[in-house]
């Protein structure tokens, strides 16, 4: 135990030696015509004796130069942004700051694999001519009678000033158009950022996944983006049962059961009883699990299985689950097929093998005396 403690000790050592970070991460701006800027980053990393080289590139890379080439042990460096007057394409343009540990190849002892290396990204958002408006679109899961809440992020990213009108239209899993949010109609400005809520009443829903599709129009424009979600219920589907055994001894039995509930169930159990027209032969309980929201997962309960013979038999799997207050079950009927298990019969295979090779042989001295001829 003690030697597993230091092992992993050593490993956390080693990966805290070798972690390299760079700050910040990300920067993002807005076009502007022969704009200039410095971008001061910080490298930290725990040996001061591994040494770095400092490099740039991504589509705006020529507008790009760094005051430095190479760093050891961290330390800070500019990267140096002088933007043209003018950039044709309109869009996210990203340039990718890099960090990449030098490793010197003619050292004997120099270490095997990728050297460490770490980017960071200035996004520059160069404006789209006219009106152009870019979408973001949310929602969360919940339980019947809880609310869904819709988050709509809209962004301007032409040049012009923009009057836009937002819509969010409810679609059950079948395609039918079930509701429809209307918004007020919002003017925004070049690169105004609007966030907009909505809350969806689900006290009339039933269970199951939904799609909502937010459209913003604006002018003769339309931007859309659509979500899924799930509304659910204290429910717990059973999706499969155990459908071959092998006769005698303990046996496994399993239910594969699937959660509707967007909150965790607690307790979860099943009751199993086998039988045929003779009567019951079985009559045992699954071992309890807990479930978080819609979790798919096993259940498993053992029996003995000595008193079957192999044929054909009937279950009935019966669920009981619990979530917060409230206690639910639900059954199913299904059958389960048991069968002799093959016993390998050493002989028998050795026989096997030994005829194999016996065929393989005269095959062998077949082929040579026809060569001989």
């Amino acid at each position: 135990m003690k030697k597993l403690v230091v092992i992993l000790l050593f490993l956390i050592l080693i990966q805290n030696l070798s972690a390299l970070r760079v700050i910040p991460a990300k920067t993002e701006i807005n076009f502007k015509s022969n704009l200039e800027k410095d971008f001061i980053y910080t490298v930290n990393h725990l040996n001061p004796n591994t040494h770095f080289d400092l490099y740039a590139k991504g589509d705006l890379v020529q507008y790009v130069t760094l005051d430095k080439e190479s760093l050891t042990g961290g330390g800070s460096f500019i990267a140096h942004l002088k933007l043209p007057e003018e950039i044709e394409i309109p869009g996210k343009h990203i340039i990718y700051i890099g960090i990449r540990e030098k490793v010197d190849e003619e050292l004997l002892e120099a270490p095997v694999g990728t050297a460490v290396a770490i980017q960071s990204v200035i996004i520059i958002n160069v404006p789209y001519p006219g009106k152009y408006v870019e979408t973001q679109f949310s929602a969360n899961d919940a339980n019947i009678g809880e609310p869904v809440i819709f988050k709509l992020f809209i962004q301007s990213r032409g040049d012009e000033d923009v009057t836009v009108s937002p819509r969010i239209d409810v679609f059950s899993d079948k395609g039918d158009m079930i509701n429809s949010i209307s918004f007020n109609d919002r003017n925004l400005g070049k690169d105004e950022k609007l966030e907009l809520q909505k809350t969806l009443n689900t006290a009339n829903f039933n269970s199951g996944t939904y799609y909502a599709i937010a459209s913003v129009n604006y002018g003769d424009k339309i931007s859309e983006k659509n979500v899924s979600f799930r509304i659910g219920e204290l429910s717990l589907k059973i999706l499969n049962t155990s459908k071959l055994i092998k006769v005698g001894g303990i046996r496994k039995f399993t239910v594969q059961v699937e959660s509707s509930w967007n909150n965790k169930i607690e307790g979860a159990y099943a009751k199993i009883v086998i039988y045929n027209k003779s009567g019951e032969l079985a009559n045992f309980k699954t071992v309890p699990i807990e479930l978080e929201a819609w979790e798919k997962k096993d259940i498993i309960g053992f029996f003995d299985a000595s008193d079957f013979e192999p044929g054909n038999y009937s279950d009935i799997v019966t669920l009981f689950y619990f979530g917060g207050s409230a206690g639910k079950s639900s059954v199913k009927f299904d059958s389960v097929r048991f069968i002799k298990e093959r016993i390998i019969n050493p002989y028998m295979i050795l026989s096997l093998v030994l005829g194999i090779l016996l065929i393989i042989n005269v095959f062998l001295l077949i082929k040579n005396e026809r060569k001989k001829k």
